[in-house]
């Protein structure tokens, strides 16, 4: 599984790029790397997975976190105390 940090650092596979200008990822399989990419999620695993589309080899696992709702505000007036 990768986090978001490790996505943050990720570059191309070209040793002769100097990953200047292209900020996006793409991600695709080194197995066919002209070839289309299926993407499903995986709720019991809660997990985005990436397959090659020509030889269904898992291109990458992304973990999908739970949504955490904000903090709720201290709660000011009536009853409350000070």
């Amino acid at each position: 599984m990768l986090s978001a940090a490790e996505l943050n650092t990720m570059t191309c596979s070209n040793p002769s790029c100097t990953h200047r200008g292209h900020p996006q990822l793409y991600l695709h399989g080194t197995c066919h790397p002209r070839s289309a990419a299926w993407v499903r999620y995986e709720p019991a695993r809660q997990a985005l997975i990436v397959e090659c589309a020509q030889c269904d080899g898992v291109i990458v696992e992304i973990a999908v976190a739970a949504h955490v709702p904000p903090a709720q505000p201290p709660q000011h007036g009536k009853g409350a105390s000070a």
